[in-house]
């Protein structure tokens, strides 16, 4: 009965993972915003519709101003501000997941064209889903994705169903041709299946060759491929679009830095733990081995050989080592020819009510989720990625003048600051920006490039990222002015004698943007502190003048506990360093180093449940694990403080002074006087704390350990000091 149970469940298993396939495939679609190009194809997308222009110049930036841009996905970026026109982000990841679904369905479709094992099938998909998780991006290139899986589809139906559905290709070309650049892999892919059907059709007539005009399907793809040819000049560029498609395969200085765009080693397809590379190599061995089983003479070899296949194989492999973007394109080729031969190939033995392909695609899902549980998916954009709060500051206080900005920020800065403000480089580098301006951005920490740029451009502010090394020298530059920054952005102004308002305004004299805790500690040495005797008052009068401009600022009010904290620290200040951490908290609860400052400011109010509590949200660090354990010793859970602590001690990073001492005391608390001694010793030497709580400490470990005259001694020590201590006396009493 159980034998047939569980072939029933796993004859019918398929089912409940094409529901889980789907599922997950639903949950991809809906990761947030993390693109930068993201933005500024929305704001080409709503420049047309604004105006209602096809322009080939650009508009967005200052640098290149109405120069000449190749907009090649113009249709999609129009569709994709169309969407979020009409239902924002939820419509644009439905959109999404549409997208995803019809590709994979054309997937399906095409290797359901030939028998096929279902649960294979559903495998190879499912697997598939590890490369496509890494390019979930609102870019043109999902319109390649849907148009690739399309134009295989079609291609292949009419391969082996002589099907009239094939002459929908011109016109979908058209489309691809104004939707993205890889539209030019259409007419490879179409080139691919007439070159395979010459091949054969010339073998079939070696005798007499001029006969292949009469073969009916050449002639069709033949057709197909002149008019899906002329169907790309259907675009705002007419015939220009060739020389443009050739000049974007050129090498590129621009690309050089960008990883997309990088080499895709041969070597790394032999790295097994790669989805991908399990595809390419295992599509690559059924290919072979169907050679290897044909019993043909090689003329006849040449006839049956998978050409298409084989040549898309090729395609794919070549352009992935070329740049590793179209990494998703290839594993997903490749899916479909491991899926359409292992019918031919796997024995069926192999596969009917086994149950190692479901373990598999469980394990699969287990790589999954492990992949992707640290992405945030839901509506709109990533927490803590785009420079939101910097923009309004810009917008609120009319900053005048040209902004310098970042190149991965350009494109958020499109769609959000124009047309207040035009951008000076932003993701459309090979598309607009020239190779020449590039390079000189890339050095732009030179700093005579820096000026000659700046100066060319008239540049009055920067928009700038906080953590940049370029911080640094703009913080020392007097031509430059820190007039504003929060976690992610800074903004500089030029010291000018008409931007002086802004400065003596906003400017901040004395804490830089890249301070951290270590940082104040230092600005706050005693040294620093008797030439500027209000330093911390200043300090704190910047930080609270930031918070009036953005009372979001979540960082300058840590900053504010942390100087608190650090600098001329007052015990009667501990309420005001716990507000200010509980402000932040509440500004952004995502933020853990914020759970142990407020974990440690608990500990010094003797509120240990409230510690304990923060210190267990804390990111896991050697600190944390030592502030949690010092709150569970602190509450009598000495047992679990005892693992705690020796956790931290195996953990790497700086480590407080007195973790000896809570660690010895909780080997003492656990019976454990040898383990006791050696750390109290341990804290006492690098402390040199030789108070009557260190003694006594000693005193009672030595006299519980049977060590009576040590004992003695440092409880003589302890009295000594406090001849009313009590802990001193029982101990004293003890002994006597």
């Amino acid at each position: 009965m159980w034998k047939n149970f569980g072939k029933i469940l796993l004859k019918n298993m398929w089912l409940v993972w094409l529901i889980l396939f789907v599922l997950a495939l639903l949950i991809l679609s809906f990761r947030k915003i993390f693109s930068n190009d993201f933005w500024w194809i929305l704001g080409l997308g709503q420049h047309f519709w604004e105006t209602k222009e096809i322009i080939n110049h650009d508009v967005f930036s200052y640098t290149f101003p109405n120069g000449f841009f190749w907009n090649h996905s113009r249709l999609f970026d129009i569709a994709l501000f169309w969407l979020y026109e009409h239902g924002r982000f939820l419509s644009l990841n439905i959109f999404r997941f549409i997208i995803f679904a019809a590709s994979y369905f054309f997937i399906y479709k095409t290797i359901s064209l030939k028998k096929h094992y279902k649960i294979i099938t559903l495998l190879i998909l499912i697997l598939s889903l590890i490369p496509l998780s890494g390019r979930l991006l609102f870019r043109p290139e999902l319109a390649s994705l849907f148009f690739t899986t399309l134009f295989l589809y079609l291609l292949f139906k009419d391969k082996y169903q002589a099907s009239n559905t094939i002459w929908l290709l011109p016109i979908l070309q058209m489309l691809w041709a104004n939707s993205h650049a890889g539209y030019i892999y259409g007419l490879v892919i179409i080139g691919i299946f007439f070159v395979a059907e010459l091949i054969r059709s010339l073998i079939r007539h070696r005798n007499n060759t001029i006969l292949i005009h009469k073969d009916k399907r050449l002639a069709k793809l033949f057709f197909i491929s002149i008019l899906s040819f002329l169907a790309i000049f259907i675009n705002s560029y007419g015939w220009q679009i060739i020389p443009l498609t050739y000049n974007l395969t050129l090498p590129q200085e621009a690309l050089s830095g960008i990883v997309e765009w990088g080499h895709y080693s041969w070597k790394r397809f032999f790295h097994l733990l790669s989805a991908t590379n399990i595809l390419v190599l295992t599509s690559l061995i059924f290919l072979i081995y169907k050679i290897y089983k044909l019993k043909y003479k090689l003329i006849n070899k040449l006839k049956y050989l998978a050409w298409e296949e084989t040549l898309l194989v090729a395609l794919y492999v070549y352009s992935t080592m070329k740049h590793g973007r179209f990494g998703l394109l290839l594993s997903l080729i490749a899916a479909i020819i491991v899926a359409k031969n292992a019918y031919q190939i796997l024995p069926r033995k192999w596969i009917k009510n086994k149950p190692w392909p479901h373990l598999a695609i469980l394990l699969i899902f287990i790589v999954l989720v492990n992949t992707n549980y640290t992405k945030q998916f839901g509506l709109g954009a990533e927490v803590n990625r785009y420079p939101q709060e910097a923009v309004n500051f810009v917008k609120t206080q009319k900053i005048p003048g040209n902004m310098f900005n970042e190149y991965g920020q350009g494109g958020y800065l499109i769609f959000n600051i124009y047309p207040e403000k035009q951008v000076s480089i932003d993701g459309r580098t090979p598309n607009l920006y020239t190779n020449d301006y590039f390079w000189r951005y890339n050095n732009i920490n030179q700093g005579n490039i820096r000026q000659d740029l700046l100066e060319k451009y008239d540049v009055n502010f920067w928009l700038w990222p906080r953590n940049s090394k370029l911080q640094k020298t703009l913080w020392r530059d007097p031509d430059w002015e820190l007039i504003y920054f929060d976690n992610l952005s800074t903004v500089h102004i030029k010291n000018t004698e008409q931007n002086q308002k802004f400065v003596d305004d906003l400017a901040y004299k004395f804490f830089s943007p890249q301070l951290d805790e270590k940082g104040i500690s230092e600005i706050c040495s005693e040294n620093n502190l008797e030439k500027t005797p209000d330093l911390k008052q200043k300090l704190i009068t910047e930080l609270n003048k930031g918070l009036e401009i953005n009372p979001q600022n979540w960082l300058h009010f840590k900053q504010l506990a942390t100087v608190y904290q650090s600098c001329q620290f007052d015990q009667q200040d501990l309420l005001k360093i716990e507000n200010y951490l509980l402000q932040a908290k509440k500004i952004n609860p995502n933020e853990k180093t914020l759970n142990y400052k407020l974990g440690f400011t608990y500990l010094q109010l003797k509120d240990n449940q409230k510690a304990l509590d923060y210190f267990k949200q804390a990111s896991p660090s050697r600190s944390a694990f030592v502030g949690l354990g010092t709150a569970q010793y602190n509450l009598k859970q000495y047992k679990k403080a005892l693992k705690t602590l020796l956790k931290a001690r195996d953990m790497s990073g700086e480590i407080d002074e007195k973790y000896h001492q809570t660690l010895g005391r909780a080997y003492y608390q656990q019976d454990k006087n040898k383990e006791a001694i050696e750390y109290l010793h341990r804290y006492q030497d690098m402390t040199q704390d030789f108070s009557v709580e260190s003694y006594i400490d000693l005193a009672w470990a030595y006299y519980d350990d049977g060590q009576i005259e040590k004992a003695r001694a440092y409880n003589d020590l302890a009295l000594e000091q406090d001849s009313e201590y009590k802990q001193a006396l029982d101990l004293k009493k003890e002994l006597d």
